[in-house]
């Protein structure tokens, strides 16, 4: 009986320093995906943020551009500009759906038409500068409008 005593007594301290680094382990895992899903989240926040502006500044432009609101249409046209250059250094919900191989061309195209609607933009702006009011205004209903529907269609979740 003396035997297990002490045998008990050394082994009891080494099962609960196991117990609790294992546990330990899976708590840093499990906090660890979920973190990794918060930053998921954060960064389709981000990226429904920019659409959300990229959206918003089409509707303040599809009322006009003209002499009248040059300052402000060129103001918007920066914010459009900007909201793009952030959307396509992100990646979508859906590329998650998309199987690791097609993935990197996937994004290619996502990031090439975003480049589209940039260039666009930056035509939009010229057309503005230039006093082409109804162009711009032209550009942003047909490219723009046909580059959003395309996008959304190719990249944007059901």
């Amino acid at each position: 009986m003396s035997f297990v005593r002490p045998f008990s007594r050394s082994v009891l301290p080494l099962f609960l320093l196991c117990s609790v680094f294992v546990a330990s382990v899976f708590w840093m895992t499990a906090r660890d995906a979920g973190a990794a899903s918060t930053v998921a989240s954060a960064a389709n926040d981000e990226l429904e943020q920019a659409m959300r502006q990229i959206n918003g500044v089409g509707k303040a432009l599809g009322r006009g551009i003209t002499a009248d609101n040059r300052d402000e249409s060129l103001a918007q046209i920066a914010k459009l500009q900007s909201a793009v250059i952030a959307a396509k250094a992100m990646t979508p919900d859906t590329a998650a759906a998309v199987a690791a191989d097609q993935r990197p061309a996937f994004m290619a195209e996502y990031r090439k038409t975003l480049v589209e609607v940039l260039k666009v933009a930056c035509d939009v702006e010229i057309a503005i500068l230039d006093g082409k009011y109804e162009a711009a205004q032209e550009l942003m209903k047909t490219q723009l409008g046909a580059l959003k529907k395309s996008g959304h269609d190719k990249f944007q979740g059901e």
